[in-house]
């Protein structure tokens, strides 16, 4: 942008009418010399770009030279190098030909008169304060300031078109009564109840691009510039309308100037990528903050003046200590550029917004030292650029405007979209919150302006009552009899009547070459909830079945209405039907565990996040094959195929738009979303009413024939499960291996599992009891063996107990099974001995204490660190725990964080390894038995210790 602002400030001066100055003539720097350099020099040397380390943007600049030396010699300017590289007495001429015209003669001549006369500035504005100021209640005194221009000395041209000029901000005065609007070239006071213009400040280098009242309403400043020339502040006393400051010291436009709220700082921004922190009293800088790559677009200070931050081009926004300048974060979590930061009116949280249509929300915990400020909300918000972001005083509500030509209001605890104005005829470039917050000012790009009642809430959603699904658990369900199909039944006029529980023998024909289609005609109660299921592939046939639950007329009954509220699209291959790893998807970083991931019509849920570069988002269960959600059946999809998180409303659900589509999803089933049965079809239906309903069985490819044949199964849905277990076959004395309990959950069963364990032999200690997670198919444990252990007999190993519980539509239920598995005790000591610890300088334990683990303590949304220690008994090599379960039996949402592409490992020759657990925001309060185990080196796994997930210190990362 800067190259195009640069180009057309060249090609303005390139008008200039610029006439020889007479040998008599005293040459003035800024009016003869410097547009010179401006359009012959200034593109390569400058400030942000001085090749050569040599900058024209300056006399001082100027005479500090450049590395092949001094530029010239005052008061010799035929023999200054600058001088003989314009005329090409010097090699390289400058500027270079093939690049640039030459220099004219005639201006030439001006620079080299300049240095004989001794290469000097301009003379200064007088900026001297008077012998009897005027000073208001803060101390700063009314400067006579000489006017000084920043501005580009160009032909005027007349406008085609008169329009007036863009309103780019506005402020609300502290008493609501006055409202400051910022155009091209002057700051207005209008009258808040007519909007009639009460006063002007005129003469403002180029566009005001911000305009902010002090907190306590005394003090007005404006932000105005000129791409590629400067930019300037402005501070004014509102009551006496007299100029009391003036900040100058950008090299380009200033996007932005804002006042502390204790009134003693003033911190600007501008193209030239700086902030710039000045005194009030004084008008003098005090420091510089360096940091961002870009534009700085916005500022904003903490309402206790300690912070500052900052929104840039460079996709970031920037976290400042203003007493010392330092920087304390980096919030680099946007996708494109940043236009507009702001900290809540507490001060406990930051909003950004800008290029990538979507806002985000940090909580604040980088206030005295550098630290990481946590995303708590990212959400899209429009389908253009964010251009305003604003609180309502009272902290409330938050308020957006986007270059989609739309003003939404937020609810400021939660960020759902409460409101949205009318489609507005332009962008509104400014918004200002009246003092109460009961109207909004809009002024837009073509410089009109309004002010509208902040419209009465409206939540985004409005739900209607679900449906809720009756269940009741019975040990030994009723199996229906079998029947047959009875053609013809192939439209609903026809449907066969069927009784629930039944079973039925079918077969998808074709006629005269067009498939077959069966329906079953059956009564259903409200909310008592039906599994529909076909098998068909089990017995061997060719058919690939699809249900559908339809009304009498043939219409689908709706199942749910997903809203989507992030896009994205898989940025790496594809995935097939089967895989539920490595989805690699755009802007996952704001994306959370257990979000519904909507891709072409099929449902996953994010199970773990990508644990490095080279890694994408885990899906569920976890492991083995992926899950589909509400019937959807997973299918494959290719490199870029766009898909959306999703939140799942009742059929009938309606939403304010939010410029993201809404999809409705039909009871029906093409394959098994749990992968059970194949290509069968399987799926949960839960009438919404009392009434009759249809079944269709059809082949989704349309195929058909004798042989096509399948049995339709329609009963009451009897939630369960079922537990296995898998444990390693070997042991070493004094040594730990790890098992795996899975449950085989039925009809839709998605509760917590408690697994005990009873009647393990002398010698040997389970980690137990153990918690298989709510919609989680498997937990691990650890079986140590110690000194007195002998090998697990089959006898043994069928004696061992699992008692397994669970509370299934209220009641308890409890699965007794046997059959641990048998274990050889091998002779000689392990290979290794591993035992987590909490300290750098705990030592490896003398003995094994499975009585008093270990205890470590963390709360959601924070990292704790441990270490894990190694006794090397005969291995001399790297000891590997894996990569992302790493941390096992770590409840969901807890993991071993910063494991680096070859995972969690200590390294050859070493002893010890620190890593880190990090628990996301939902975890609950909790106990959990966790311990790691070694990839290789026969397995072994350290002793377990306990990991206590405590409360939240409060409710701020937890209640959104």
């Amino acid at each position: 942008m800067k190259t195009i602002q640069l180009a057309l400030t060249i090609a303005c001066l390139s008008l200039l009418a610029l006439s020889p100055v007479q040998a008599t003539d005293k040459i003035d720097f800024d009016s003869d010399v410097a547009p010179i350099l401006t359009m012959h020099c200034a593109g390569c040397h400058n400030e942000d770009d001085s090749e050569s380390d040599f900058d024209v943007s300056s006399v001082e600049q100027i005479l500090k030279g450049s590395s092949a030396g001094p530029a010239l010699i005052a008061e010799e300017g035929s023999a200054s190098h600058i001088i003989q590289l314009m005329k090409g007495t010097k090699e390289p001429a400058m500027p270079p030909i093939e690049e640039y015209d030459r220099v004219p003669d005639e201006e030439i001549a001006i620079i080299e008169q300049w240095i004989n006369e001794g290469a000097k500035p301009s003379p200064a504005a007088d900026d001297s304060v008077d012998e009897n100021p005027n000073v208001d209640g803060a101390g700063i005194a009314e400067r006579a300031m000489k006017p000084e221009s920043i501005k580009i000395e160009a032909p005027k041209l007349e406008p085609g078109i008169q329009t007036q000029p863009a309103i780019l901000s506005a402020a609300f005065s502290d008493d609501g009564k006055q409202i400051a609007v910022a155009r091209y070239g002057v700051v207005q006071l209008v009258d808040a109840a007519t909007l009639k213009t009460q006063h002007e400040f005129d003469s403002l280098p180029g566009k005001v691009n911000s305009v902010q009242f002090s907190s306590d309403g005394k003090l007005l400043l404006g932000a105005s510039g000129i791409a590629g020339v400067g930019g300037r502040a402005y501070l004014w006393d509102v009551a006496s309308k007299k100029l009391l400051q003036r900040f100058d010291g950008h090299s380009d436009v200033m996007y932005d100037a804002t006042i502390s709220d204790d009134g003693k700082l003033v911190a600007t921004s501008a193209y030239d990528k700086k902030v710039l922190m000045w005194d009030v009293i004084s008008g003098k800088q005090l420091r510089a903050l360096k940091g961002h790559n870009a534009a700085i677009y916005d500022l904003d200070f903490s309402p206790d003046s300690k912070n500052l931050v900052s929104a840039s081009g460079d996709q970031t926004l920037k976290v400042w200590h203003v007493a010392s300048g330092q920087r304390l974060d980096t919030l680099g979590q946007p996708l494109k550029e940043q236009f507009v930061a702001a900290f809540s009116p507490d001060g406990t949280q930051i909003v950004g917004g800008g290029r990538d249509n979507r806002f985000r929300v940090w909580q604040l915990e980088s206030v005295d030292s550098p630290s990481v400020n946590p995303i708590v909300f990212a959400g899209f918000a429009h389908e253009a650029s964010i251009v305003r972001l604003e609180f309502s005083r009272d902290g409330s509500r938050l308020f957006s405007s986007a270059e989609d030509r739309k003003v939404k209001i937020w609810d400021a605890k939660t960020f759902a979209q409460i409101g949205m104005l009318e489609l507005q005829p332009e962008v509104c470039t400014a918004l200002a919150i009246s003092p109460k917050g009961e109207s909004i000012f809009l002024g837009r790009l073509d410089g009109t302006m309004e002010i509208v009642a902040v419209p009465e809430e409206k939540r985004a959603v409005d739900s209607v009552a679900a449906v809720q699904a009756s269940e009741s658990y019975l040990n030994k369900p009723p199996v229906a009899s079998l029947t047959r199909e009875v053609e013809p039944n192939g439209s609903p006029e026809v449907a066969q009547r069927a009784f629930v529980p039944c079973r039925i023998a079918g077969i998808i024909t074709k006629t005269n070459g067009e498939p077959d289609a069966d329906l079953f005609r059956f009564d259903g109660v409200a909310g008592e909830a039906l599994m529909i299921e076909t098998r068909a592939e089990q017995d061997k046939s060719p058919l690939d079945s699809r249900i559908e639950i339809l009304y009498p007329d043939g219409t689908p009954v709706p199942q749910v209405v997903l809203r989507a509220v992030r896009d994205s699209y898989l940025t790496f291959r594809g995935r097939n039907s089967d895989d539920l790893d490595n989805f690699r998807l755009h802007n996952w970083q704001e994306m959370q565990l257990n979000q519904y991931l909507y891709a072409n019509g099929e449902v996953s849920k994010l199970f773990l996040h990508p644990r490095g570069p080279d890694s994408g988002f885990r899906v569920y269960p976890g492991t083995g094959k992926r899950f589909a959600y509400f019937g959807t059946t997973a299918i494959s999809h290719p490199l870029q195929e766009p898909c959306y998180i999703v939140e799942a409303y009742p059929p009938g659900s309606r939403f304010v738009p939010n410029g993201l589509p809404v999809f409705e999803l039909n009871y029906e089933n093409d394959d098994d979303s749990r992968r059970e049965i194949g290509n069968d079809s399987r799926l949960k239906f839960v009438p919404p009413k009392d009434g009759t309903y249809l079944v269709r069985v059809t082949d989704v490819r349309g195929f058909g024939g004798d042989d096509y044949k399948y049995e339709l199964t329609v009963r009451r849905s009897n939630p369960d499960f079922a537990i296995e277990v898998k444990s390693e076959k070997k042991i070493k004395a004094n040594s730990g291996q790890y098992f795996t309990v899975k449950a085989k959950r039925r009809d839709g069963f998605e509760g917590s599992i408690r697994v005990d364990i009873e009647n393990v032999p002398a010698g040997y200690r389970v980690s137990a009891p153990l918690t298989i997670e709510a919609g989680h198919i498997e937990a691990v444990g650890t079986i140590f063996a110690d000194a007195s252990a002998k090998t697990i007999t089959k006898e043994q190993a069928a004696a061992i107990t699992l008692r397994s519980s669970s509370v299934i539509s209220g009641k308890k239920v409890v699965e007794v099974s046997h059959g641990f598995g048998e274990m050889e005790l091998e002779t000689g000591e392990p290979k290794i001995e591993i035992h987590i610890v909490r300290n750098e300088s705990d030592p490896l334990p003398k003995s094994i204490d499975l009585d008093r683990p270990l205890v470590f303590e963390i709360r959601p949304g924070e990292s704790i660190e441990a270490f894990v220690v190694a006794k090397r008994n005969d291995h001399t090599g790297r000891i590997s725990f894996g990569n992302e379960g790493s941390g096992r039996n770590l409840p969901h949402g807890v993991y071993i964080d910063d494991i680096g592409l070859n995972g969690l490992m200590i390294t050859e020759g070493n002893l010890r390894q620190r890593f880190f657990i990090k628990a996301e925001p939902f975890v609950q309060p909790q106990e959990r038995i966790f311990f790691l185990r070694c990839n290789d080196v026969e397995g072994i796994a350290t002793p377990p210790v306990i990991l206590k997930v405590l409360p939240t210190k409060d409710n701020r990362l937890t209640d959104r």
